[in-house]
């Protein structure tokens, strides 16, 4: 799919090859052909945090990331003055893609603080918190 940057294929051989995915569907069978019937296709996912949705946010937005591996995972936003306004703990996660706008996917931030009051426009950042990885964003709250 589009989410997946590039496939590993682990072979008899113990050689490991790594392929496009458009070139998957296309060479699985010259693949099988030439190293045998136990070929294991596995997804290589980077973890990396994603550009909030919709940008400028308006009402609500939600936050996409990827995992590499199984991880607790938070978000926490911060305003330009570097104020933490809101931590969003989003529990224990499995390795995959949280892209899509639906509870238990991409993380979702109605766009209120601590106190539950409504942020004002502004640019905020966002960081993506695990065990030991952190990457931060820019966002837009707009009225």
């Amino acid at each position: 799919e589009g989410e997946i940057a590039r496939i590993k294929i682990a072979c008899k051989d113990d050689t490991t090859l790594t392929i496009l995915p458009s070139s998957i569907t296309n060479n699985r069978n010259e693949l099988e052909d030439a190293y045998g019937d136990s070929i294991e296709i596995e997804a290589i996912i980077e973890t990396e945090l994603l550009q909030n949705f919709p940008n400028p946010a308006k009402d609500i937005t939600w936050v996409p990331f990827k995992l590499s591996k199984e991880s607790i995972v938070s978000i926490e936003i911060y305003n330009i003055l570097g104020q933490k306004v809101k931590t969003i703990e989003a529990g224990q996660r499995k390795k995959g893609s949280y892209t899509k706008a639906k509870e238990g996917s991409a993380i979702f931030w109605d766009l209120k603080n601590e106190q539950g009051q409504r942020v004002s426009s502004g640019l905020y950042y966002y960081k993506l918190k695990l065990e030991k990885f952190s990457q931060t964003k820019a966002m837009v709250v707009g009225k």
